[in-house]
């Protein structure tokens, strides 16, 4: 939510084709990472404060306050963004808005409460999981829907170093755009989920982001385990399949048009086509990096070449 005021003196010599259309590079919103949060150590309801230890934001900082089995101190909402108030040694009121003032606590509330600090960041599973947390503009999901120990880690490998073949280093995954909001949700998770070739996936009543990454498999199946016969697939038909891909990127050296990148292409795939090279698209709307693209198209090849689609009906 931001909006600017721009006055512009009229000139025929710099203006010659009308008003110019201008935009703006942004930082884009503060979001939650559950890998940086504090436990509320206990609520002053006297001087309407809570004791958060080594949380150290200036007043005025967003948060989000969270119990997983609980209450929050009344009046505070779950889901809600709060501001830091007014400070006192470890202490502090919590705001409406950032420069308010505090708010009346009338009750501790119960269980065990943990602050997380909001922050600016670019990290694609963290926006993600605020696109499906806002409760605006986004899918409006409950912090306790969204599986917190799984996000930490999608984030731990959105972060890891990338070396680049002119030895420069980049984040494994970052997300960079805008969402319009007379969007579908399912496009628009589409958009951010491609930033980090993910995918979301309802796991045990909670909602869980998973990047593109090999993951060691945790759990061993047995016959013991079926219900019915296995279905396997593992063929893709010849109409559907490809062994190239291409598409865009967004490019800030281009003021942030999309422009190709080197398109992904496999001579041995293309061999076993009979020679042809079929190309597929895929668009990258959030990705700044020609280097990323690659990686998540090479990603998408593989994953047509290498398809096996297992059924298993278990007890």
């Amino acid at each position: 939510r931001a909006c600017a005021w721009v006055r512009l003196k009229w000139s025929e010599t710099l203006f010659p084709r009308g008003r110019p259309n201008i935009t703006f590079d942004v930082q884009g919103k503060r979001m939650l990472d559950p890998r940086s949060s504090f436990a509320v150590a206990s609520v002053d309801t006297v001087n309407n404060r809570l004791e958060t230890g080594f949380y150290t934001a200036a007043a005025g900082a967003p948060f989000v306050l969270h119990t997983a089995a609980g209450a929050l101190p009344a009046p505070l909402l779950a889901n809600t963004i709060y501001y830091r108030g007014s400070v006192s040694a470890t202490k502090h009121g919590v705001a409406a808005e950032p420069a308010g003032a505090d708010i009346d606590l009338t009750d501790a509330g119960s269980g065990t409460i943990t602050l997380y600090p909001l922050a600016y960041s670019a990290n694609a599973a963290l926006c993600a999981a605020d696109y499906l947390l806002d409760q605006s503009y986004g899918v409006k999901v409950k912090l306790a829907a969204l599986d917190l120990t799984q996000l930490a880690a999608a984030a731990n490998l959105c972060d890891e170093d990338v070396t680049l073949a002119d030895a420069t280093v980049e984040d494994r995954y970052t997300a960079h755009g805008v969402l319009a909001i007379n969007g579908t949700p399912q496009s628009l998770l589409a958009a951010l989920l491609s930033a980090m070739g993910g995918v979301l996936a309802f796991v045990g009543g909670q909602w869980g982001l998973y990047p593109a990454s090999y993951r060691t498999p945790t759990v061993t199946l047995d016959e013991d385990d079926l219900r019915g016969p296995l279905k396997i697939a593992t063929l893709v038909s010849r109409a559907d399949n490809f062994n190239a891909v291409k598409g865009v990127f967004s490019n800030p050296d281009q003021e942030w048009q999309p422009t190709d990148y080197p398109p992904v292409v496999n001579s041995t795939y293309q061999a076993a086509m009979e020679g042809e090279r079929v190309y597929t698209e895929l668009n990258l709307p959030f990705t700044k990096s020609a280097a990323t693209a690659q990686r998540l198209a090479k990603i998408r090849l593989e994953q047509q070449w290498q398809p096996l689609l297992v059924e298993a009906p278990c007890k």
